[in-house]
């Protein structure tokens, strides 16, 4: 039983690995005839595909009354992306963009993380900070919309953009492969976070570690296959722009669209130490960008060293304060 779950899990290992290539193909090719960047692509449509598999788990997870999977899956694939993935992505290779870029994403990343603390300390969350933290969002991406608009705008009274029937065909054309792939991405994704659960629970590990270990990493594979494969191809904004939009959505979409199905009791574990977690490796990421406008493989090394000091700190906190 144990020998076929690692079986399936390599294979779809495979085919995920494989979709991620010609997802990141679909997005850039997609970006120049958008006449927008391969951030922006990054920021909305790809970090909203590969936000799937979080979304999928925590909308299972609320109906079935598991408040700690919901909110361990949203808390650990947030710092998966930035600690593991992003790490990981930066070794490959410098992740370099624009002075300034991103500034403003990340500071709406780290205010989330702050209220998702604030609103955690007393215990719970219930369809109030649900109703909340999706109308954030909703301001997030009306924001990001009216960027994209603006910055048309300002393109159009520089250069004309000559638009046909076979431009509109190659456009559809790449918005159907993402959402193609992205689906290939996602159901891979699936079998593998299955396979590694099974795994883990025949190993005894607890429910809770699961979902912030296995399961937190498991549903940042989508965004771990594309960093690797667009650091390779050198598209950082499409890389970082992935991660970051992921993880605004972890936070606000899936966590809020989770406690709005069922409201979560927040362990102290996550008051004391995950959160708080989440919130220093965006403090970090965003100290590691302002400095120098890219994340080096040295930074790299320091965010997976902190990502395997908080996998650490997973299993032993609950032995320390017998949580």
């Amino acid at each position: 039983m144990v020998y076929t779950e690692i079986a399936i899990f390599l294979v779809a290992l495979l085919v995920l690995a494989k979709a991620a290539d010609y997802l990141v193909d679909a997005a850039s090719r997609l970006a120049r005839l958008a006449g927008v960047t391969e951030t922006v692509i990054g920021l909305t449509i790809v970090a909203f595909g590969t936000t799937v598999p979080e979304l999928s788990t925590s909308i299972i997870a609320s109906i079935e009354r598991e408040g700690g999977i919901v909110l361990g899956n949203a808390v650990g694939s947030t710092i998966a992306n930035v600690g593991l993935v992003l790490g990981l992505a930066a070794v490959f290779g410098v992740i370099k963009f624009k002075d300034h870029e991103f500034i403003k994403d990340l500071l709406f990343l780290l205010g989330a993380s702050l209220i998702l603390f604030i609103l955690s300390l007393d215990g719970s969350l219930g369809w109030t900070e649900g109703l909340l933290f999706i109308a954030i969002f909703v301001v997030y991406i009306y924001v990001k919309i009216r960027e994209i608009i603006t910055k048309k705008k300002a393109d159009r009274q520089v250069q004309e953009v000559q638009v046909g029937n076979n431009h509109l065909w190659k456009i559809s054309r790449d918005i159907f492969l993402i959402f193609l792939f992205g689906a290939v991405v996602v159901v891979a994704t699936r079998a593998m976070v299955d396979s590694a659960v099974i795994i883990s629970i025949f190993f005894g590990i607890p429910e809770d570690i699961i979902a912030l270990t296995v399961i937190a990493v498991g549903t940042s594979l989508p965004e771990l296959s594309i960093a690797v494969v667009g650091t390779r191809k050198g598209m950082s904004g499409l890389v970082i722009g992935d991660i970051i939009g992921s993880s605004i959505s972890n936070i606000l979409l899936i966590l809020g669209v989770g406690v709005l199905i069922s409201p979560i009791v927040v362990s102290p574990l996550a008051i004391l130490f995950t959160i708080p977690a989440m919130i220093l490796l965006s403090i970090m990421l965003f100290r590691f960008i302002k400095a120098a406008w890219a994340v080096r493989p040295f930074e790299g090394i320091l965010l997976i060293s902190f990502y395997a000091i908080f996998v650490l700190g997973v299993f032993i906190f609950p032995v320390l304060f017998k949580t």
